[in-house]
Parts: structure tokens; C-alpha cells; sequence
């Protein structure tokens, strides 16, 4: 499995891209996106219509908290086009003062979208 992260909001479409021109029969790629990029929305179809088996968040390097509000709506348009979405969790040298996915923010995001998968 290959978890490609897009970093900045201008990553994501090249990124996606990239994780589509590389799948295979061996390798299951997953798409990313940046929670502030603009087209968050369109870029979830794009990576269903390529196929890609899912999404990967990155909260240290993405600057966001798991369970925060604006990421809601992200997560429910991935229930909608049945994308599960992987997180990196727990300490991040990046961050190593806060940490953006503790199991009790997990929790809580999952209680805010109980259908994700």
C-alpha cells in the first residue's frame, strides 16, 4: 500500500496523478488531499473516477486537528463516494509538541462521522 501525502494545496493534483500513472496489480495507492486547498471537493471525485482505493491525511504536516470542524464535511463527502480515509497518528517529529490525531480526537471525529470508514 502506498500512502502519498500532499503537503500544500497545490500538491494534491500532482500528487493524485502520479498515485494513478503508478497503480498496478502489486502496489494499491491511495490519493490524498490538502484540507485548505480550494477544490477539496472535486479532487475527492477525481480520485475516486481514477480508482485509487482511498485517501491518507497527514494532520502534523497538514496543520489540523483530526475532529476539528472544518474536516467534517471532507469526511463525509469520502463516506459519500466510499473512500476510507487513513490517518498518520500519534507523535510526528514535525510536531513533536502537539499531537494532531490522539486516540481521544480519533474518537471524537468518529463520533462526529460515525460511517467512515
Amino acid at each position: 500500500v502506498i500512502l502519498p501525502i500532499a503537503t500544500k494545496p497545490s500538491q494534491q493534483t500532482v500528487i493524485n496523478n502520479w498515485a494513478y500513472e503508478n497503480q498496478d496489480d502489486f502496489f494499491c495507492f491511495f490519493g490524498s488531499i490538502h484540507p485548505d486547498s480550494e477544490n477539496v471537493f472535486d479532487e475527492l471525485k477525481r480520485i475516486k473516477k481514477l480508482g485509487l482505493h482511498g485517501i491518507k491525511l497527514h494532520p502534523d504536516y497538514q496543520d489540523f486537528m483530526i475532529d476539528e470542524d472544518k474536516m467534517i464535511p471532507i469526511y463525509k463527502k469520502c463516506v459519500e463516494l466510499d473512500l476510507p480515509v487513513l490517518f498518520h497518528a500519534g507523535l510526528d517529529p514535525f510536531s513533536p509538541n502537539i499531537i494532531h490525531a490522539p486516540p481521544e480526537l480519533i474518537l471524537k471525529a468518529f463520533n462526529k462521522v460515525p460511517e467512515m470508514t
